[in-house]
């Protein structure tokens, strides 16, 4: 039976379809797709194809994100002893409890559906994991001799899957953007490039492939737009097409220019606070978790007595902050060192840009900047001016008292420019794109959908109406 503890495992686990003819060799379906997949300007197409290709491409850069080589060979040692052990699907009926129960157990639907948006997946890719894991369970009841009703363990499936591997001695080697060359070997069979991105097509998320797809488009709208303008691309990877499209944006002067527009938004922030948490157990500070209004209402009244205190001048905001904080940050007076708008800001943009300097630590040095440890104390730290102490501030976690220090703009442009590259870049790439795809010149004709990508090309090819 599927328990919480094991909702993880199987949300991460692929799906596959595969088929055994009456010889027990695979037949691996080739996914329904249309061949023309994606209209583009200037008569340009997305074919069904290039989507194989862009698949195989991101399979082979990135594996270890679409589990290929460890998901490929276990799929197929699975379905193989399937066939030896007379494994058979699941029963419509049974996958629906399965996934009720999941559902229940992971805190009920809000939360299965969080569950859900985190790891990219949707209801039909869950319904068809549980068959999977359904299946799974099975042949470790027959391999094990477990009788029903006694629940399947992780370690005896885990278990089942080494003996597995020990019987078939599966290999795989590498993708490569090769076509048609062996990529595996399991139980004696030999699988080439062409199975493999079957098996990928067929068992990503929607998501996933739908990520893949939009990329794909957006690369080839770039190359459309720069042989619009007349440019010179031959043999010239992405970020040189891009680099050579937007050049004018992107010099040292345009780019002082922008950061000028956007100087408000660059600044960084030192900033003390003083935080009082809804929840105070060891480790509990800054978790997420349902917590009951009595000790909201602690909290609230703790938070009000030390700003009190500080309004008085009872006591300094570093005292108080050492006192009473929940935050680490207590023993250094509440010092959370300089606060950036963002992540990419905190981590794109060197100290020194800001006429800072690097700080020591036994672990090496590291930067003075970070992005606010909660969303509410920057948008808190906005509203003050330098030297100013905000009100009682509510965050997802507790409350805060927040006394902005000083306040840093960028002094050295040169230090920054690498990071206001890339951000000018991305913002002209998305500018673009936008014009590109609501002009009416760009279609799409298929989306990836479960209940499409399920269909075998032997059972149905959807031709587009647009190749009449």
């Amino acid at each position: 039976m599927i328990r919480a503890a094991a909702l993880a495992l199987f949300l991460m686990m692929p799906v596959w379809v595969m088929a055994l003819d009456s010889e027990n060799a695979f037949e691996f379906p080739e996914p329904s797709l249309p061949k023309i997949l994606v209209r583009l300007p200037g008569d340009g197409t997305v074919t069904s194809s290039e989507l194989r290709n862009a698949v195989q491409l991101a399979a082979s850069a990135n594996p270890r994100e679409f589990d290929l080589r460890e998901g490929f060979v276990r799929d197929v040692m699975l379905t193989m002893e399937y066939a030896s052990q007379n494994i058979t699907q699941p029963d419509v009926m049974d996958i629906g409890k399965r996934v009720r129960l999941a559902v229940e157990q992971s805190g009920g639907e809000d939360a299965f559906k969080l569950q859900l948006d985190k790891s990219g997946m949707t209801m039909s890719d869950i319904k068809r994991v549980v068959s999977k894991w359904l299946m799974l369970e099975k042949l470790v009841r027959a391999l094990k001799k477990i009788p029903d009703g006694t629940e399947v363990k992780n370690e005896e499936t885990l278990d089942v899957l080494k003996e597995l591997g020990e019987k078939y001695k599966p290999r795989f080697y590498d993708l490569g953007i090769e076509k048609s060359l062996r990529v595996a070997t399991v139980g004696g069979r030999n699988f080439t490039s062409d199975e493999v991105v079957n098996w990928l097509i067929l068992n990503m998320n929607e998501k996933q492939l739908a990520s893949i797809l939009d990329n794909y488009v957006d690369e080839k709208l770039v190359v459309y737009e720069a042989n619009a303008k007349g440019l010179d691309i031959k043999g010239k990877n992405q970020a040189a097409i891009l680099a050579m499209l937007f050049a004018d944006a992107l010099t040292d002067e345009a780019l002082e220019k922008y950061a000028a527009g956007i100087a408000k938004e660059l600044t960084v922030v030192k900033t003390r606070h003083i935080f009082f948490a809804f929840d105070r157990r060891p480790g509990r500070a800054y978790v997420l978790s349902n917590v009951d209004a009595g000790n909201r209402a602690k909290a609230k009244a703790r938070a009000d007595a030390v700003l009190a205190a500080i309004t008085r001048n009872e006591l300094s905001f570093e005292k108080c902050a050492d006192k009473y904080s929940d935050c680490p940050s207590a023993s250094s007076g509440g010092d959370l060192g300089y606060l950036a708008r963002s992540y990419d800001i905190a981590a794109g943009i060197p100290p020194e840009a800001y006429g800072l300097d690097m700080i020591a630590t036994s672990a090496g040095k590291r930067t003075p900047i970070s992005a606010a440890p909660l969303p509410e104390i920057f948008i808190a730290t906005g509203k003050l001016q330098d030297g100013g102490v905000s009100p009682v501030v509510e965050t997802s976690t507790g409350y805060s008292i927040i006394n902005r220090i000083e306040t840093r703009a960028i002094t050295r442009i040169e230090y920054a420019l690498p990071y206001l590259r890339v951000r000018r870049l991305n913002e002209k790439l998305e500018a673009l794109l936008t014009y590109l795809k609501t002009g009416g010149e760009v279609s799409y004709f298929w989306r990836p959908s479960g209940a499409d990508l399920k269909k075998h090309k032997s059972d149905v090819w959807v031709e587009s109406k647009t190749e009449e």
